[in-house]
């Protein structure tokens, strides 16, 4: 029997065009057995034999006598896997048929599920004869080791992709080893590492497995302290860097940086930062950027689930628009948008404006012209007027998706200052605008004799319109405007609350419940609208 018989997802394959079909006649069936049977053949059977999901159909090609199928609870109760366990030492010769095959693994994953086939490999694989897996180019090791060094027979040169779960600190006697080990990872161009530990021990083993790469183009993993961090970002290649900060993980910025660092710019290839951080931690966003005196950025990620006060802000806003070049940025989103409204609220004895971004503020990112996709939060939402819409609108000519809107469920009334001829300015300017958030009132709306360039102003590109929850007053004479300035708009979304709240029971001396059928009414007149227009481009 052909040795790629004993693969199961082979076998699968093949049985599988022996499954009667009532369209077709038994020669076909047989026909695509021949047909599929060819493809075993070199070099199908290499292609098939790239990607691997677990060490079992490699393990398998050693002697049947030394191994066994083995069924475990990952989560005794819960869930179960089959694993394969070596019996018994096997010798050089015994492991080539498994080493032939291996060689044509390109890409593996490492699982739970191969804890005990990993177990085996540790202890009976002759790691003098070489990698178990010499052309391996992508690495996917999520079961975690009992040992740092349980790498050793996966670990080459050839590899440029790796995603590394660390869940043990090597022991004192192995470090000689695991530096050695980490130096086979010059050649590394994505790497996503997720480290287990605590401490001291975290940061030692961070800085061993990030010393080498010097081709690095993107780096997943926690907080970096900050020497690794300055080392990472002046790597000549590296594209993008992203992370979580967990507090519990330690920060590592209490240990001094480079001043050197300091005053020389990042990587010219580095193009995205995207941190998740857990708790209110834009001052720690803040001091990454100032170990750079200059990011040529295109993407700016940072979310952060804290409370976070205008001051923050103000700075962390200061400090991107001097430290990172204007004309690359195309997108910028602080805030927490994972799970809209659910952040943290301001204390109820604090002054309000502590926690409002004011326009003055606003107006800081006003610098970087060619901005696509926006997105900011506060804890306490946006306080604008119509000049800042205005001098947003002409300056983020290029933008898709403008959300400017409040992280917790407070969000500061919309000033006076801020109405319906916000719209009109966003209308002229921002041709391209798709989607856009921004909590205003709709009290106060131009006179339509006003606009002088009425008929040149409709902008076709808006789809989806958030106004939270906006005072209205006439809902027929915000419609008319709004089929005027975007044709394509089907409906007005306002905030979760007024329908969670007004969607059932209508209360006659609540105002924000008439405010809700308002908007109502007026995504009704929207749809009838697009509808008719429908109607008649069929006609024509």
């Amino acid at each position: 029997m052909h040795d790629a018989l004993r693969v199961d997802e082979l076998l699968a394959e093949i049985f599988s065009h022996l499954i009667p079909k009532w369209d077709y006649v038994c020669c076909g069936d047989l026909n695509a057995v021949v047909g599929t049977c060819k493809t075993f053949f070199d070099p199908g059977i290499e292609a098939l034999w790239q990607g691997q999901h677990g060490l079992s159909n490699i393990l398998k090609l050693l002697p049947a006598d030394s191994w066994e199928e083995v069924r475990e609870d990952l989560v005794p109760g819960s869930f179960t896997y089959m694993g394969l366990r070596i019996l018994r030492e096997v010798s050089e010769e015994e492991w080539q048929k498994a080493l032939r095959y291996a060689r044509l693994v390109r890409r593996l994953h490492v699982g739970v599920e191969d804890r005990l086939g990993l177990a085996g490999i540790t202890k009976y694989y002759p790691i003098e004869s070489g990698l178990l897996f010499p052309r391996l180019h992508k690495l996917s090791w999520r079961g975690g080791c009992q040992s740092f060094l349980d790498l050793r027979p996966f670990i080459g040169l050839s590899l440029v992709r790796l995603e590394l779960l660390i869940r043990f600190a090597p022991k004192e006697k192995d470090m000689n080893e695991v530096r050695q080990l980490c130096s086979r990872l010059a050649n590394l161009r994505h790497f996503d590492i997720f480290i287990k530990l605590e401490g001291e021990m975290y940061h030692t083993m961070m800085s061993l497995v990030t010393g080498h790469l010097h081709q690095l183009e993107t780096l997943s993993a926690h907080i970096l302290d900050r020497p690794t961090f300055e080392r990472i970002t002046r790597i000549p290649t590296v594209q993008e860097i992203a992370f979580t900060a967990v507090p519990s993980m330690g920060r590592g910025w209490d240990i001094p940086g480079s001043s050197l660092a300091a005053q020389t710019p990042a990587s010219h290839t580095l193009q995205c930062l995207a941190f998740v951080f857990t708790g209110a931690n834009f001052p720690l966003f803040t001091g990454m950027l100032e170990t750079s005196t200059t990011w040529r950025l295109t993407t700016i990620l940072v979310t952060s689930t804290g409370l976070e006060t205008h001051q923050t802000i103000r700075r962390m806003y200061a400090t991107v628009a001097s430290r990172v070049q204007q004309s690359t940025l195309e997108c910028l989103h602080l805030g927490d948008f994972e799970n809209p409204r659910d952040g943290e609220e301001p204390p109820e004895d604090a002054p309000l404006d502590d926690y409002v971004v004011s326009a003055h503020t606003l107006s800081l990112l006003f610098c970087f012209p060619n901005l696509e996709s926006v997105k900011l939060s506060s804890s306490a939402g946006f306080a604008l007027d119509d000049a800042t819409v205005r001098a947003l609108a002409s300056t983020w000519r290029s933008i898709t998706e403008l959300q400017l809107s409040s992280a917790s469920d407070f969000t500061a009334s919309p000033g006076l200052n801020l109405t319906g001829a916000a719209l009109v300015e966003i209308a002229r300017y921002c041709k391209q605008l798709k989607t856009l958030e921004l909590p205003m009132r709709m009290t106060d709306i131009p006179n339509l004799d006003s606009i002088h360039d009425l008929d040149e102003i409709a902008q076709t590109a808006l789809t989806h319109l958030e106004l939270c929850e906006p005072p209205i007053r006439d809902p027929d004479e915000v419609a008319e405007l709004l089929l005027l300035l975007f044709p394509k708009l089907r409906r007005v979304f306002t905030s979760m609350y007024w329908f969670s709240t007004y969607e059932e029971e209508y209360d006659e001396e609540d105002e924000e419940c008439g405010w809700y059928y308002d908007w109502r009414e007026v995504s009704r007149i929207l749809w009838a609208n697009t509808e008719e227009t429908k109607e008649d481009e069929c006609e024509d």
